[in-house]
């Protein structure tokens, strides 16, 4: 198999993205880029120079009809998840291109191909408190369910002595457990007139940062991708204020690396 460059992986994944695109504007299926896309869309008109990072949020209703109805329609990109994937280690989904193949560092082996992460944003009421309440108990489920699916080869020293004991702490704890009551903490506070909307599932990457007002996430608004375009939301810079801070800075040259954790190879 040939074991994909940089570039390759950013070209895969554009091709995954379109295919994505294209089903959600037929579909009526609201999606937007996030996180480092969301910063790669704005400052670097694409991807982010060093890196090869895609992520896509969905809210909820989108996400959930996203994931039961994409693989009825395509062939070569799939939808994987703790539903349909054998020891698949998120609560979140994403999707692939099966033409392709990956091994992540930090977690065991499962069936996945070069990816884009999808995040479902959940409606999380009007009580701040609550939400920061809630967001913590989501938390402790995802962080038990890293544990769970961990791989000792990833970690050194004192973490993995730690990581030795959690594992039989949990040893007789299902991941699907965890993965399911990742999901079900995070819909806890859904209502309908909810002021915030919260990336539940990744709560703790970013913590009270994650809590968004609703509102930002009205409107979204197609702009420039590398030669492409897909949608962001319209209030893309409060939200990557509100993560980020001066997102337009670059950071310092040591700091410009990828952050994937695995190898790609062309199948």
């Amino acid at each position: 198999m040939k074991k994909l460059s940089l570039d390759d992986i950013k070209k895969t994944e554009l091709g995954i993205m379109d295919a994505i695109h294209s089903f959600a504007k037929d579909n009526d299926i609201e999606y937007c880029l996030a996180y480092g896309s969301l910063i790669g869309a704005i400052r670097h008109q694409g991807f982010i120079p060093w890196d090869d990072d895609m992520d896509i949020t969905m809210p909820r209703k989108s996400y959930e009809m996203f994931l039961k109805k994409f693989n009825e329609t395509n062939s070569r990109y799939k939808v994987i998840c703790h539903e349909n994937t054998k020891n698949y280690p998120y609560a979140f989904a994403k999707v692939i291109d099966t033409t392709t193949k990956v091994e992540e560092y930090r977690f065991g082996k499962y069936d996945a191909g070069v990816f884009i992460d999808v995040f479902p944003l959940d409606d999380a009421g009007s009580d701040l408190e609550k939400v920061m309440s809630q967001g913590k108990v989501t938390s402790i489920y995802n962080k038990l369910l890293q544990f769970k699916m961990a791989r000792f080869s990833y970690y050194r020293g004192k973490k993995k002595l730690g990581l030795a004991l959690a594992k039989i702490a949990l040893l007789f704890v299902n991941s699907q457990f965890l993965i399911r009551k990742t999901n079900e903490e995070s819909q806890k506070l859904t209502a309908d007139d909810s002021k915030y909307i919260v990336d539940m599932v990744e709560y703790e990457s970013y913590k009270e940062r994650e809590i968004m007002e609703k509102e930002w996430f009205s409107k979204y608004v197609l702009t420039k991708f590398e030669d492409k375009e897909y949608y962001i939301p319209k209030d893309y810079d409060k939200i990557l204020t509100k993560l980020y801070g001066k997102y337009m800075q670059f950071p310092p040259k040591e700091k410009q690396i990828t952050h994937h954790s695995f190898d790609a190879w062309e199948k």
